[in-house]
């Protein structure tokens, strides 16, 4: 005589099936919203350094955020270049630099120039007459680098002027000190 058992699973396999299947139910969930939210922040930051690593100055991101300014009018009578605006950079970085010049007769012309260290660095400017004009150009400075703003009249009879000018950037600390002008 012989033993014999007739053993059936099939009910806990077909159990694990549909344990197996919620299971990868909600794992499809979980993967149609966190994965494109991932991947959306993904792209986003890759996008952000591909810019900064394509721009001619990595690292800097162009910014209106205002380090220091001065606003009074400086203004010079001079023929020849003289200072009327002046800053010591005390970290290295590329600054928006703006300003506006203007004269003090519409018959006259006011010539403006940024100079690093003494040497002419910037591109040239000129204004025809009372309207302030304003310029801006972003420019390298580094640690200890002194920057003027130059001007000089066409005419000593009328004087020439600087109305404001603003150092900007992205800054987590104070960059640049004023040195001379209002």
């Amino acid at each position: 005589m012989s033993n014999s058992f007739n053993i059936s699973v099939a009910p806990e396999i077909a159990a694990l099936e549909i344990k197996v299947d919620t299971i990868d139910t909600e794992v499809d969930a979980i993967r149609a919203v966190d994965i494109p939210a991932t991947d959306t922040l993904i792209t986003a930051v890759d996008t952000v350094v591909d810019s900064l690593l394509a721009s001619p100055r990595p690292g800097y991101v162009p910014s209106n955020d205002i380090i220091i300014s001065s606003t009074p009018n400086d203004t010079t009578n001079n023929t020849a270049f003289e200072t009327v605006k002046s800053f010591l950079f005390s970290t290295s970085s590329v600054f928006r630099i703006t300003y506006d010049i203007k004269t003090g007769n519409a018959g006259a012309t006011v010539t403006a120039n940024i100079f690093k260290n003494t040497i002419a660095f910037g591109t040239e400017r000129s204004v025809f007459g009372v309207i302030p004009s304003t310029f801006t150009e972003d420019l390298r400075f580094e640690t200890g680098d002194f920057l003027e703003l130059m001007i000089k009249t066409d005419n000593g009879t009328y004087w020439a002027g600087c109305e404001e000018m603003k150092i900007t950037g992205i800054i987590a600390t104070l960059l640049v000190s004023k040195v001379t002008g209002s």
